[in-house]
């Protein structure tokens, strides 16, 4: 049986004394956060984390970005990232090569400032490369760790599936990294979107490709392959200055150290400076049931007070602009069917010399931005791309390729 440390006996916590040691010793002090996004989308998150809040001491690992900032940029991060999956707040990191000892370490750390009086705790456990490899076993230390802790100061917890207050912990070459989740369930559950279509893109995905394309450089952005319309949808919530996290909660909500009013007066700002841009938007798709999706879906989303013409129709993507009537200068950018959706040999490569000759004739100078699984895109469609993002869509490796439609 596990032996605690002997620590001396602190006194039962009292909500003056909680609010004194959070000030002192949390909110008050530069904070180490972790900022977890899709592997390849590191570019692209942290120029978002740079233009939320004022980082430093940057250190990037595959998918994970870590810094230090304030410890209200909890709230701007949660509020503003489009592209970040969750967000942890580093607690500690030490090296443990026993279940004792990880005990002993954890029973250091000041518990009360991340869980206060809040009756329950979760558990998310890994282990790599560790002694100490079972993480059931791992949980269970981890939790008596913090019970043990926290009962001396007469607050008992209670381990769950699921809480507010879950840590993260991970055991790698026997060195142990605590933190708390501030995000709950991930970033790319906006809120809306409640009508799927197949193969539908995070609505994190679509926000890095929009950004990785330059969206904002265009007045007219189309996508005739939406599905679901996630790509449009996201750059409608982009275009109107809507907040990706205005419509949702988040687990930080639940912390001692949160404060209802800085969080209202985040949220009012965000409002007020996210002025509406003037933006044309198409989606089409020839799925007439992806069709009625996207219209209930944009229905959801609009703002009646941001005026941006989208227009939303069942169509075949290789008619698009067939007519002229988009102009000679927008952005193309799909999510270009891969995968199940449609074969290799016979389906794919076939589509995709179509597409080419299509956009030659109907779009010549727009630009575009595709996402695609097939290594001869560029061969097949005869256009000149840059690849702009590398990572895995549904665990399929895919690139994001950009470029111009010759003219």
């Amino acid at each position: 049986m596990l032996q605690h440390c002997n620590t001396m006996e602190i006194k039962q916590l009292t909500q003056r004394g909680l609010e004194r040691r959070l000030k002192r010793r949390l909110t008050s002090r530069l904070q180490k956060f972790a900022v977890i996004t899709t592997p390849g989308f590191e570019p692209v998150t942290r120029e978002e984390i740079e233009s939320v809040v004022n980082p430093s001491g940057f250190r990037l690992e595959n998918g994970i970005l870590e810094f230090e900032a304030p410890f209200d940029a909890v709230y701007r991060l949660n509020l503003h990232l489009r592209t970040a999956s969750r967000i942890l707040l580093r607690i500690d990191s030490f090296t443990a090569r026993s279940y004792p000892e990880l005990f002993n370490k954890l029973h250091r750390i000041p518990w009360e400032l991340h869980t206060g009086f809040h009756p329950d705790i979760g558990f998310v456990v890994s282990s790599r490369s560790s002694r100490m490899h079972h993480t059931g076993t791992l949980c269970k230390t981890v939790f008596d760790a913090i019970n043990d802790y926290m009962v001396r100061m007469g607050v008992k917890k209670t381990c769950v599936k699921t809480s507010p207050h879950t840590v993260f912990v991970r055991m790698h070459e026997d060195r142990c990294t605590l933190s708390m989740d501030t995000t709950g369930p991930l970033l790319y559950k906006r809120g809306y979107r409640p009508n799927i279509a197949g193969a539908p893109l995070r609505e994190t995905t679509a926000a890095a490709l929009l950004i990785a394309s330059h969206w904002e450089r265009y007045e007219v952005i189309a996508d005739p392959c939406c599905g679901s319309g996630g790509i449009i949808i996201e750059a409608l919530r982009m275009a109107s200055g809507i907040p990706p996290g205005s419509r949702r909660d988040f687990a930080f909500t639940s912390w001692p150290a949160y404060s209802v009013p800085h969080w209202n007066h985040c949220r009012k700002i965000a409002l007020q400076e996210g002025t509406g841009r003037s933006v044309r938007l198409f989606a089409g798709d020839i799925n007439e049931k992806a069709i009625t999706s996207i219209e209930r879906n944009l229905s959801s989303v609009s703002d009646p007070e941001v005026a941006i013409h989208s227009e939303v129709r069942c169509a075949d993507c290789l008619e698009f602009n067939r007519d002229g009537a988009y102009g000679r200068n927008g952005l193309l950018i799909s999510n270009l069917p891969f995968g199940k959706r449609i074969s290799v040999d016979g389906g794919i490569r076939h589509f995709h010399r179509s597409l080419g000759v299509a956009l030659r004739k109907h779009c010549a100078g727009w630009s575009f931005g595709f996402l695609v699984a097939d290594p001869q895109f560029e061969r097949q469609s005869g256009l000149k791309c840059t690849t702009a993002l590398v990572f895995r869509n549904g665990g399929i490796p895919v690139r994001f390729v950009t470029g111009k439609i010759p003219g």
